[in-house]
């Protein structure tokens, strides 16, 4: 009976860790998902031409990005969004209540690449004046489309 009680405390023991790292899996999967979701809305922007400065908008998430004629990326807005796993609004898609909410950055890349640095993070930071660091985050470099 001891050790068999002594098994079975280990195991419960066991259980929280591998909810707790199930937890973290699901959240970055959905935090990959997002980021795909995003690549590929930027990845269909529409160019538009004015004054040798080129716009580009993504269709659904309506970022704008203006290129100079160098390539350079000089500027991005919004600067930062707040999605669900869904790459909407939270609150617009209320199908799924339990849906993982992100705060996205939209930032230039460096000087002579005309892509977007977005970066993913989780949880959403709560307050005006939150210092508490993200649970985890990705960061990536997405391309514009070229002419």
């Amino acid at each position: 009976m001891g050790i068999f009680s002594f098994a079975l405390v280990s195991m419960i023991g066991l259980l929280s860790v591998g909810l707790k790292n199930s937890r973290k899996a699901n959240i970055q999967i959905a935090a990959s998902n997002l980021m795909s979701a995003i690549a590929s809305d930027i990845q269909s922007s529409t160019r538009v031409v004015k004054g040798g400065i080129y716009s580009y908008t993504s269709p659904r998430l309506e970022i704008t990005a203006s290129v100079d004629a160098k390539g350079t990326v000089t500027g991005v807005t919004p600067g930062k969004k707040i999605l669900d796993e869904s790459a909407s609004p939270p609150g617009v898609s209320s199908q799924n209540p339990l849906s993982k909410v992100f705060s996205v950055n939209f930032a230039a890349a460096s000087a002579g690449t005309t892509a977007i640095r977005v970066t993913v993070q989780w949880p959403v930071p709560t307050g005006v004046s939150s210092t508490i660091a993200p649970e985890g985050s990705l960061d990536a470099l997405i391309p514009l489309p070229t002419p």
